[in-house]
């Protein structure tokens, strides 16, 4: 079971090391786990939720992080493992990064781990909706892991974020259709 930032930069390096990506994004449970310490054993997780932003494949990215993934020696050596995802896992504020925790990975040959806040996990978790977000979400307001001040502040750039992300038409494309009579 994963419960440190040691362990979760431990997944990192692994990562970077066969991979060749340096600038990785830690989402999910882990992140939280990652930047608090002192959590009640709820929060824990065996899974290190993964993407690159110098990824130039993030199928290949996945796949080979899958390397140390589920059933993977990895695992059962350590009890964790990665799940490589891509940046459209998880729907947070467009603004995240701006807030998010960057480390320098420990002997990875350059790697950094960008670790969101707290609140900008919840907020992925709440528009993932699943059962396990739903308890976690449960779970992080009444020991006031989260903020719903803070998360209702930042929902209406989540809500920008979605729609770029479903919304098909072009944007400032500089062309204006007039009406023919």
């Amino acid at each position: 079971m994963l419960r440190s930032l040691e362990q979760v930069l431990h997944v990192a390096r692994a990562v970077s090391n066969i991979t060749g990506c340096k600038q990785l994004v830690v989402v999910g449970s882990a992140a939280v786990l990652a930047s608090r310490r002192g959590l009640s054993d709820d929060f824990g997780t065996e899974d290190v939720d993964l993407f690159s932003l110098d990824a130039g494949d993030e199928e290949q990215f996945a796949d080979d992080a899958e390397i140390i993934g589920m059933s993977s020696t990895f695992h059962g050596t350590y009890g964790y493992y990665a799940d490589g995802v891509g940046p459209r896992t998880a729907l947070m504020p467009g603004t995240w990064k701006a807030r998010a925790l960057e480390m320098n990975v420990p002997d990875s040959d350059g790697a950094v781990l960008w670790i969101p806040d707290v609140n900008d996990i919840a907020l992925a978790k709440l528009c993932a909706w699943r059962d396990k977000d739903k308890e976690w979400l449960e779970i992080a307001a009444k020991e006031k892991v989260i903020d719903l001040a803070v998360m209702a502040d930042r929902l209406s750039e989540v809500m920008q974020t979605a729609h770029r992300r479903t919304d098909p038409a072009p944007r400032n494309s500089g062309l204006s259709k007039t009406p023919r009579h």
